[in-house]
């Protein structure tokens, strides 16, 4: 269980670093545009 619970946990992290470093690529590319 106890492994389990931090492989998710490990996930979930990676998932929001992820999503953040999308939209910060996002936020770079549109004002690159400008």
């Amino acid at each position: 269980m106890g492994r389990e619970q931090i492989a998710t946990r490990m996930l979930a992290t990676q998932g929001r670093i992820n999503m953040h470093s999308l939209r910060m690529m996002r936020l770079s590319t549109s004002q690159e545009k400008d």
